[in-house]
C-alpha cells in the first residue's frame, strides 16, 4: 500500500487523470475490473461520464500551458501612508517628497556686473576679476556707494558710461604705477566706429590686495565742456557698444553694454 501511496505522489496529476478515466471507461463498458470490482449496468453510464470527464481533464491539463491555468489576481490599489500629525509647536504642512537638492537659479537682475572672468595680467603679477559699467558725470565720478552697475542704459538719461575694473594681486611693499587704456567702440555693419580713447595713469597700492579702477569713455573733450555737459543728457546715440581694455599696451580683457531708447 505504501508502494502504491508513493508512486501516486511521484506521477504527474495529468498522467493520474488519464490512468483514471480509461478504469472509469473499461468499467463502463466491461462491467468490472479483474473479477474483483463490478458495477451494475445501471451504474455504467455514470462511470462513462465519469471516465471521459477525467481523461479530457489530464489531456487538457497536459496540453495546455501551465501560465494559462494560474488564477487571476486582481491589483492591489496601493495603501497611502499617512504622516503623524505635526506637534503643537511646528504647525507647518508636511510632505513626503523630499526637498530638492538645489534651488533653480534666479536670473540676475539688471544692476547685477557681469559673472567674473579671470584675466591674467604677466606686466603686473595681478589678475582682473571684473569689468562693470555705470553712469555717472564725466565731470564728477561717483564714489563706490553710489554707482549702480548695468549692462543696459536708457538714452534720454545717459550722461557717460564709465568702466570699472577689478585687479587682485599679491601684498607688495611698494605701490606699482601702470597705464589703463581704453577704446570705446560702437558697433556697426563695418568696422564700428570709435568714439573715444581714454587713458588714465593709476598704481596698484601698497599693503593690498585688491583695488578698483574706473574711467570714462573720454569722447568729451575741450575747453568748458564739463560746465555744460553738467546739465545735459541723451547725447548717446542707441545702439550696442564695446570696450577694449588695455593695461601697458597689453589687452586684458574686452566688455559690452546697449544704450536703448
Amino acid at each position: 500500500m505504501e508502494g502504491i501511496i508513493s508512486a501516486l505522489k511521484d506521477t504527474p496529476i495529468p498522467t493520474i487523470l488519464v490512468v483514471a478515466g480509461i478504469v472509469f471507461l473499461l468499467l463502463s463498458i466491461a462491467g468490472q475490473l479483474a473479477g474483483r470490482i463490478a458495477v451494475p449496468p445501471e451504474r455504467q453510464r455514470q462511470a462513462a461520464i465519469i471516465g471521459g470527464i477525467l481523461m479530457v481533464a489530464g489531456i487538457v491539463l497536459h496540453i495546455v500551458p501551465p501560465g494559462w491555468l494560474m488564477p487571476f489576481e486582481p491589483r492591489k490599489a496601493p495603501v497611502p501612508t499617512l504622516s503623524a500629525p505635526p506637534s503643537q509647536g511646528d504647525q507647518r504642512p508636511r510632505t513626503s517628497e523630499a526637498p530638492p537638492s538645489a534651488e533653480p537659479a534666479l536670473s540676475p537682475p539688471e544692476s547685477a556686473p557681469r559673472p567674473p572672468k579671470v584675466e591674467a595680467i604677466p606686466s603686473l603679477n595681478a589678475r582682473l576679476t571684473a569689468l562693470r559699467f555705470f553712469e555717472g558725470d564725466p565731470c564728477d565720478e561717483p564714489p563706490l556707494k553710489e554707482r549702480t552697475y548695468r549692462q543696459r542704459f536708457a538714452q534720454v538719461i545717459t550722461r557717460d558710461v564709465f568702466t570699472e575694473i577689478t585687479l587682485e594681486y599679491p601684498k607688495r611693499e611698494q605701490r606699482l604705477n601702470f597705464t589703463i587704456e581704453a577704446v570705446y567702440q560702437r558697433k556697426t555693419p563695418q568696422d564700428g566706429e570709435i568714439i573715444g580713447r581714454p587713458e588714465s595713469k593709476t598704481y596698484l597700492p601698497a599693503d593690498e590686495q585688491r583695488s578698483m579702477h574706473s574711467f570714462h569713455s573720454g569722447r568729451l573733450k575741450g575747453v568748458g565742456v564739463c560746465g555744460f555737459w553738467h546739465e545735459r543728457r541723451g547725447g548717446w546715440s542707441v545702439g550696442s557698444y564695446t570696450v577694449d581694455v588695455y593695461i601697458n599696451g597689453e589687452k586684458v580683457d574686452s566688455g559690452s553694454f546697449e544704450i536703448h531708447d
